[in-house]
């Protein structure tokens, strides 16, 4: 897996599930996962994913179920 980290620009204010597993270094299956379990708060726009920065404010202060 590639090892770089996505910041976000300030007029954003998600990731895709790909900037936001590729920022915490894991798979985005992963991620999908812990969206399945309810532990990411994501959007659903048609077969898009957007999480919101807020959730990865979350997991960087700890909030991690």
């Amino acid at each position: 897996m590639e090892q770089r980290r996505s910041t976000l620009p300030p007029s954003r204010d998600g990731y895709t599930l790909r900037e936001f597993a590729d920022r915490w270094q894991v798979s985005p299956r992963t991620i999908q996962r812990a969206i399945a379990r309810a532990e990411i708060r994501a959007v659903h726009i048609g077969r898009s994913v957007r999480i919101p920065t807020s959730e990865a404010k979350r997991w960087r202060d700890g909030g991690r179920a």
